[in-house]
């Protein structure tokens, strides 16, 4: 199934949908909900905390969905590869993939008013949940097509991956930390990243910034990131004079945890996939060099992996959650 019955082209693109199968459904539910919201508002019968409470809540649900659309249409709109986005070039002013810039600034956003319309609980609960469905399933369905193929790099090849990967991080950040912090979070994460290269730190972990994840933010010159950094804590040090400076400081390094917190969440997902499909697909190969063919019955080694149903199921459980939250 894994490597036979799919080809080289229809690879990345199961990795595409699976990759975007969660976020859609959450856009769906948050739509949907706020739909049936309107449906059922009578402004007669509300008072006036009541009415701006379910005219906030429809309004997030419109922004999300307006948000879904147009991260799915530039999917559509980009079609020509599976595995890459079309670099533009207008008027020799602006060059770059656009439409992959603004779909993972559109996937953020969407993050960010998911959570939003929930509120503390349940969004990051179904953010959590959002994340499994998305990193460990894909993750495990890739390494299998690569297992049972002569692909390599399958996930991080399929350009839904940066592009989603970006929307978790940073609608989480944005929205736990606000934007001010964010941006110093994501500035001090890049200069600590270009300051280790050459120095005596060799090796920076991936998942200290997730590298193939930050689209448009690797544009940034080290000049330019340091000049904004000076800038927004210049900001800060001006509302210190009203505020307190220790608790600013405290915002801006929660706001780094949180960061890192998300990066290093979702590279532990994305090795949990592949290493469970490494199992799977060991366990796969054992069976097969010591089953016999017992006529009349299903051969053990053909019969579906312990492992690989139960990451189908923990993932599609989870995936129902979503939809019905």
């Amino acid at each position: 199934l894994w490597g036979t019955m799919l080809s080289e082209r229809e690879r990345p693109m199961v990795c595409n949908s699976l990759l975007l199968l969660p976020s859609t459904v959450l856009t769906l539910r948050i739509s949907l909900q706020g739909f049936q919201t309107l449906s059922r508002l009578r402004l007669d019968s509300f008072t006036g905390d009541d009415v701006y409470f379910y005219l906030d809540s429809m309004l997030l649900s419109v922004i999300t969905g307006i948000l879904g659309v147009i991260c799915l249409s530039c999917f559509f709109i980009d079609s020509k590869n599976s595995s890459s986005w079309t670099t533009y070039n207008i008027r020799d002013a602006i060059s770059g993939q656009t439409l992959r810039d603004l779909v993972a600034f559109s996937m953020a956003m969407t993050l960010f008013t998911a959570i939003e319309f929930f509120g503390w609980h349940p969004g990051i609960l179904l953010w959590h949940f959002t994340s499994i469905t998305t990193i460990l399933f894909a993750s495990f369905v890739a390494t299998m097509l690569e297992k049972n193929s002569n692909a390599t790099g399958l996930l991080s090849s399929a350009r839904a991956w940066p592009v989603v990967v970006f929307g978790l991080r940073y609608g989480l950040l944005s929205w736990c930390c606000g934007l001010g912090p964010s941006i110093v979070a994501i500035i001090a994460c890049r200069l600590g990243k270009a300051a280790s290269v050459g120095s005596f730190v060799r090796d920076v972990p991936s998942w200290v910034t997730l590298e193939e994840s930050e689209c448009f933010i690797r544009q940034f010159s080290v000049g330019t990131l340091t000049f904004g950094l000076v800038a927004i804590v210049s900001v800060y040090t001006s509302v210190a004079i009203n505020d307190s400076a220790l608790g600013i400081l405290g915002n801006l390094l929660i706001a780094v945890l949180v960061l890192g917190y998300a990066n290093l969440f979702i590279h532990g997902l994305q090795l949990i996939g592949k290493k469970l499909a490494e199992m799977s697909f060991a366990r796969r190969a054992v069976q097969q060099s010591t089953n016999r063919i017992d006529s009349g019955r299903m051969l053990t080694s053909e019969l579906p992996c312990p492992i690989g149903i139960s990451v189908f199921a923990g993932c599609s459980f989870l995936l129902l959650c979503i939809s019905m939250a």
